[in-house]
């Protein structure tokens, strides 16, 4: 979980700042995230009376979220494209037989630890760059 700082400066340019990142093991509950979201505000001294606006992905758990704590909050329009061209190139079926392949092999690769070490040497072997495959989950 991220909590960055955006303003205009007295010149009107954008300005932004990370505060926090902090891993979020817990239930994505709405008042675990509350809860995650108010401590980081108060690490910085600072309560949800100064959050103008909070830009959130579009998943329901953070909006209601904000909607408890009475914070304005919106979602952001790179999440909802993202959300859009997804279902759009996942609703074609060549795309989606490549996706559902894709993900069988990296599955087979995250469990079994005898698989990776093969791919690591034949990496190695034919002088390739050594590249960790990477899992898709529609949540990340």
């Amino acid at each position: 979980m991220g909590l960055t700082a955006h303003w205009l400066s007295d010149a009107f340019v954008n300005m932004s700042f990370v505060l926090d990142s902090s891993p979020f093991a817990r239930h994505h509950t709405a008042d675990g995230l509350l809860r995650a979201f108010q401590q980081m505000l108060s690490k910085w001294n600072t309560d949800s009376s100064r959050c103008h606006a909070v830009l959130r992905d579009n998943a329901a758990n953070i909006s209601k979220c904000f909607r408890i704590a009475s914070i304005l909050s919106l979602g952001y329009f790179a999440h909802t494209l993202q959300l859009c061209v997804c279902d759009d190139s996942l609703s074609q079926h060549a795309v989606s037989n490549i996706v559902t392949v894709s993900r069988k092999v990296v599955g087979h690769f995250k469990h079994s630890s005898s698989a990776t070490s093969r791919l690591k040497e034949l990496q190695v072997e034919l002088e390739l760059p050594h590249h960790q495959l990477i899992q898709d989950v529609s949540t990340r």
